[in-house]
This record gives C-alpha cells, sequence and structure tokens, in this order.
C-alpha cells in the first residue's frame, strides 16, 4: 500500500524501503527487550497476550515473518534468524498444543 503514503508514483520504492528500515527498528528493539527476559517470552517463562500479539504479526505476512523468524521451524529455512530471541520466543510459544493446534487451525 506505498501508493497510500505518497502522490508521487516515482517515490514509492523510497517509501517502502523507508518502511522496512522502521519495521527493522521496531523489530530489533523487540528482539532486545526478549534477550533482557530470564525466559523465551515478554514475562520471562509465563505467555502473555503479548507474545501471542508479536507472533500473529510475524505471522501475518509471508515476507515479514522470513526476515524476523529464517531459522525457525515456522518458516522451514536454514538462514540465520535476523532477530533470534523473537526466533526463539515463536518456537518455545508454538510448542504449547494449544497455541500450535490455533495457529494451525488458521493456516500459520
Amino acid at each position: 500500500y506505498t501508493s497510500d503514503f505518497t502522490d508521487d508514483p516515482g517515490s514509492e520504492a523510497d517509501v517502502a524501503s523507508s518502511a522496512s528500515r522502521k519495521l527493522d527498528l521496531i523489530m530489533a528493539f523487540i528482539d532486545r527487550s526478549l534477550g533482557e527476559t530470564e525466559g523465551p517470552f515478554f514475562l520471562g517463562h509465563q505467555l502473555s497476550s503479548a507474545d501471542i500479539y508479536l507472533n500473529m504479526l510475524t505471522g501475518w505476512d509471508p515476507a515479514i515473518q522470513v526476515r524476523v523468524l529464517a531459522a525457525s521451524a515456522a518458516s522451514g529455512t536454514t538462514a540465520a534468524p535476523h532477530y533470534p530471541n523473537i526466533a526463539i520466543n515463536s518456537a518455545e510459544m508454538l510448542r504449547l498444543p494449544a497455541i500450535a493446534r490455533t495457529f494451525q487451525a488458521n493456516g500459520s
């Protein structure tokens, strides 16, 4: 939807590039924050709605999922994760049977 943010069709690539950089800043902040907890989740070893919401957002768009979770089981790739703590968060969350069933039922 880059055309929603510019009137100049020639600058859509610039809008996309700027959005990508901003996304990287946000995801890096989240990844660092997860790295400061005593477990894989925002509340350490306790799953919270923030973890579920993060994983919904990272799984929403395949391009974001690959960028964020490159080496996770969810992506099926062998590249190193760009955001390792987010990848760990996702992997640990999907080990919980109820969460795994919900994501599977919704095609994630």
